[in-house]
């Protein structure tokens, strides 16, 4: 469902006509074949045999998405934009879950061209599941944004990677070591602090 849902319009509905086929008229097909010769066979034969006919449709499936992978990790950043936000924040939330190789990498760069909030948000909670050091500076470097909900984003994103300089930032912000003007800020920074 995660990928299928990072796909938009005509791709989409292209994806669910495939997987459609799939699922439904190929499995169907083939278990009506099963059924209607292998009705004569012991019930323990017929579900050996459907067993085999589901580690074989598995076996496919797993075939099939690691051949396809690098079409659909290129297809993702492609969509992954600024330019269109309907299609970059699904394309994210995709990439964030596939964690490619270069991800950090790649999704800063969106962080850099300074999308629009949204987009902004979701890359931002996308770098929170990398947990690693330049994925953490950039969502640092996010939270001197003006805007309340970018800074509230920044926290819930440190909170997710659990990082001990992200949790030192939040601390931090309740010290007024760093400054922020927001109330609605320092109190999910001490709803963070208070649920570790």
């Amino acid at each position: 469902h995660m990928i299928r849902g990072s796909f938009i319009a005509d791709y989409r509905r292209s994806m669910h006509l495939a997987l459609s086929f799939y699922y439904y008229t190929i499995s169907a097909i083939l278990l009506a074949l099963l059924f209607t010769f292998f009705h004569d066979f012991s019930i323990e034969v017929q579900t050996q045999i459907l067993i085999y006919v589901m580690i074989g449709f598995l076996c496919t499936s797993m075939i099939a998405v690691l051949f396809l992978r690098p079409n659909l990790i290129k297809t993702l950043y492609e969509f992954a934009t600024p330019n269109n936000i309907e299609a970059a924040v699904p394309a994210i939330q995709a990439l964030s879950y596939i964690r490619p190789k270069n991800y950090t990498e790649k999704i800063i760069h969106i962080l850099e061209q300074n999308p629009h909030d949204i987009l902004k948000k979701t890359v931002i909670m996308g770098l929170s599941y990398q947990q690693n050091e330049d994925s953490e500076k950039a969502i640092i470097k996010q939270f001197y944004s003006d805007k309340e909900d970018v800074q509230i984003t920044v926290l819930d994103a440190l909170n997710v990677s659990q990082n001990y300089s992200g949790i030192q930032f939040i601390v931090n912000i309740l010290d007024t070591r760093i400054e922020t003007q927001s109330v609605r800020v320092k109190l999910n920074a001490a709803l963070i602090i208070a649920g570790i």
